[in-house]
């Protein structure tokens, strides 16, 4: 189940959905870099619901990048909490997922605070998704990355104290920039997915961001590029060469049906994950 992040700038929500084939879609309510929220209408729920009955499709909305639930700051994090239950209560209108960055700065507890303060509907499963980070090399007092969620340690620690129903998104770029798993080797994803398995659970794994990463592996750097690209000034460097171990984490998440967004705006990423489809199947 593989889709795009898309635009809906220009569209209605239910256009947008309408007009996009794909299984699963990604997109921002309103303005990526502000904490406020577009309000869903009435008339775009109701044609979504009924777009949703004919062909069922996994929606996801991306909280703006200002959102931070670890700040250090306290009118920050009023507002991030105050922007991601508004989202919340947006998407819950569609059964859409939300998806938010970890945070930064405040220290772990901040974020465990902000998710067990957070209000989260119960009409649906999973309705928060946490993504992982690319780390940092930095340190807060208590130990922890200051850039959250890159570790499995800090995702475990995390998990273990935070609602039930929050889910968890791993963004590939991700866990390559922060370089505790080389995911460009076979075994080394098997491990990711392992330790995912047996530290937080399977059923919390909502979403996969499947990107490719120019930059180097273990340099705590987010640079997202096109899945396996060729280009000199951003080539992918997990999977240039050999694509082994996305043809595996593509049938993994077929097999546990967890849906795969591409970010990049490269139209190739969804033909090279066709052509690896059709390999599976072949």
């Amino acid at each position: 189940m593989y889709g795009y992040h898309v635009s809906s700038a220009s569209l209605s929500l239910d256009k947008m959905i309408s007009d996009n084939e794909l299984p699963c879609l990604q997109f921002y309510l309103g303005n990526n870099k502000t904490y406020q929220r577009r309000k869903i209408k009435d008339i775009e729920v109701k044609n979504i619901q009924l777009l949703q009955k004919d062909n069922y499709k996994r929606l996801f909305t991306h909280s703006p990048y200002c959102i931070n639930l670890a700040s250090d700051k306290d009118d920050m994090l009023t507002k991030s909490q105050n922007s991601i239950n508004s989202e919340l209560q947006e998407a819950e209108k569609i059964q859409a997922q939300v998806v938010v960055h970890m945070g930064s700065l405040g220290g772990i507890q901040k974020l465990i605070d902000s998710c067990n303060n957070l209000q989260i509907p119960d009409s649906y499963k999973y309705p928060l998704l946490l993504e992982c980070s690319s780390g940092s090399k930095k340190k807060t007092k208590d130990g922890f990355s200051s850039k959250l969620g890159g570790t499995m340690r800090e995702l475990e620690y995390v998990f273990e104290r935070i609602p039930s129903n929050i889910g968890l998104c791993i963004d590939t770029a991700h866990v390559w920039g922060v370089g505790e798993y080389n995911i460009q080797e076979m075994s080394e994803m098997r491990r990711l997915f392992d330790d995912i398995i047996s530290k937080i659970g399977i059923d919390k794994l909502q979403l996969i961001h499947l990107n490719g990463s120019c930059a180097e592996f273990g340099s705590f750097l987010d640079r997202h590029t096109g899945l396996g690209s060729t280009d000199e000034k951003c080539y992918d460097r997990i999977w240039k060469d050999d694509a082994s171990s996305l043809a595996w984490l593509l049938q993994f998440c077929g097999e546990y049906n967890i849906p795969l967004i591409g970010e990049t705006d490269d139209i190739s990423d969804y033909k090279y994950v066709h052509r690896l489809y059709e390999y599976i199947n072949s």
